[in-house]
């Protein structure tokens, strides 16, 4: 009964915006995911990047980071994103400003930190979700509290169009659910809905898949993707437009296993799980998760290139820092600038350290005050000028 009712409730959603998605008919360019695993290499960080600046985040007891840590970076700012915890940071100098909103039922507090686009670069604001099913709270660089939204129910994740609509991604719960993307305004009025016209038999299991459909910006254009398809979408006002197509091969995981418990726990680390997807300017970085090991890969826009690096057991998703020879570069988000982030926590640089006696004796002398770092210290973030 509950899927009866639930399946009807998008029904007559996509009733009222009486619209079917348009695609494009052909993508703008494969990435061979399968092939490139298969001829797997050391990625250089030379080979995306010009130089690396790093910045220690400061330390005090009102700004401690926490952990699922994602980081992002603009012009003026560094924006700390952990569980419960929203934080503000100089850019050049890594110094606390504030923090932004707070965790609690009070007015203003948050139930979670936001996970796909917390930070919107654009217009410098920070979602978080609220504690009713349907709210979420955008809030400013300042740290007020400018703007409750009101989503459509059942959207697993939103994100901002532009100023006035926002995106919703509608997992198919029921097998058959008719509604991929959902456009609406801030009180939750549909003004568009794109079709899934994908099914799979229906079930009553109940399977997560973390961050089941993915949103990315670049170049002012916002990009999605959803897991166990193979298509990365550009997001309009009109309709969704194909950009760029992960051929997996023989690791694609079936459609119709999404809500298969027995598939979940026994054969998913058969097949390819995509995540943490950011473009820039001349690359697509992306990772895999695979029989339990994670994966970095890389895709030139240009020359249609797609390669996968070796896992490293300790660093499995991160470059070799060749370009000055010090800590492993693990991405955590792209920006406008072209500049790709990275963070390392302050126990794993004491511990590359040490381990690299040689390389803690040659830091110039910009670089000393890594020697001087204590185990709860908060994080040294990365900041890698890529090459146009």
């Amino acid at each position: 009964m509950k899927y009866l009712t639930y399946s009807l409730l998008l029904f007559c959603l996509a009733i009222s915006c009486k619209e079917k998605q348009q695609t494009d008919q052909k993508p703008l360019g494969v990435i061979h995911v399968a092939k490139a695993f298969e001829e797997k290499t050391t990625i250089p960080l030379s080979s995306v990047a010009e130089d690396v600046e790093y910045i220690q985040l400061e330390t005090k007891k009102e700004c401690v980071t926490g952990g699922y840590l994602r980081v992002f970076v603009d012009d003026d700012y560094i924006v700390a994103i952990s569980f419960r915890k929203n934080y503000l940071f100089n850019r050049n100098t890594g110094k606390f400003i504030r923090e932004i909103g707070h965790y609690g039922k009070d007015p203003g507090g948050y139930m979670a930190t936001g996970s796909i686009i917390p930070y919107d670069e654009e217009c410098k604001r920070i979602r978080s979700k609220g504690w009713h099913l349907k709210d979420y709270l955008n809030y400013n660089i300042s740290g007020e509290l400018i703007q409750k939204i009101n989503a459509p129910l059942y959207c697993q994740t939103i994100v901002s169009v532009n100023d006035d609509v926002y995106a919703g991604f509608v997992k198919n719960m029921t097998g058959s659910d008719s509604i991929k993307i959902i456009l609406f305004d801030e009180n939750g009025k549909c003004l568009k809905q794109f079709r899934n016209n994908q099914t799979f038999e229906p079930t009553e299991n109940v399977v997560r898949w973390g961050n089941h459909g993915w949103f990315y910006r670049y170049n002012e254009e916002l990009s999605f993707y959803e897991l166990f398809t193979d298509t990365i979408y550009k997001v309009t006002e009109e309709r969704l437009i194909p950009k760029h197509v992960f051929y997996l091969g023989k690791y694609a995981p079936p459609y119709d296993q999404q809500k298969v418990v027995e598939f979940m726990l026994k054969k998913a680390q058969d097949y390819f799980f995509l995540e943490k997807i950011y473009e820039s300017r001349r690359n697509l970085f992306f990772q895999i998760s695979y029989n339990n090991k994670n994966y970095l890969g890389l895709y030139d826009k240009a020359s249609g290139e797609t390669i996968m690096n070796t896992a490293n057991e300790r660093y499995p998703t991160s470059f070799e820092n060749d370009i000055d020879s010090l800590l492993p570069f693990t991405y955590s988000s792209v920006n406008s600038s072209n500049e790709l982030i990275g963070f390392m926590n302050s126990y794993e640089v004491m511990e590359w350290l040490q381990e690299h006696p040689e390389k803690a004796s040659q830091l110039p002398e910009k670089l000393q005050w890594m020697k001087s770092l204590k185990e709860d210290d908060n994080p040294v973030v990365m900041i890698a000028r890529l090459k146009e």
